[in-house]
């Protein structure tokens, strides 16, 4: 995945570098937005398998199981919020009228 984008606008004068558009910056806070994503997946993940591995070695000790149950518990909090926010942000562009993604606004029927 490459992180940042190429700017797609109209050639500078007398060069090869083209201008950023709005659709370029929306498009880089898109990518970094998604890699974020993948990296707050991947710690998730990464906390619940940690959660369970503290519930398998407590044997009977209950303070060691609260605590790996609670870690797991905050692990699938923190999805469940990274979700939601990703609901709400595309959910208020759909309310206001946007038909496209809001990553791409340039072009789009407002």
């Amino acid at each position: 995945m490459n992180l940042f984008t190429r700017c797609t606008g109209e050639l500078f004068p007398g060069t090869n570098e083209a201008r950023c558009t709005l659709q370029d910056l929306t498009s880089l806070g898109y990518n970094i937005l998604h890699f974020a994503f993948y990296i707050a997946t991947v710690g998730a993940t990464a906390y619940i398998v940690y959660g369970a591995f503290v519930i398998i070695v407590s044997r009977d000790s209950s303070g060691e199981l609260t605590r790996g149950k609670k870690i797991i518990q905050d692990a699938v909090i923190g999805i469940v919020v990274i979700a939601a926010a990703w609901l709400i942000v595309n959910s208020l562009f759909w309310l206001v009228g946007i038909q496209c993604p809001w990553y791409k606004l340039t072009g789009c029927k407002f």
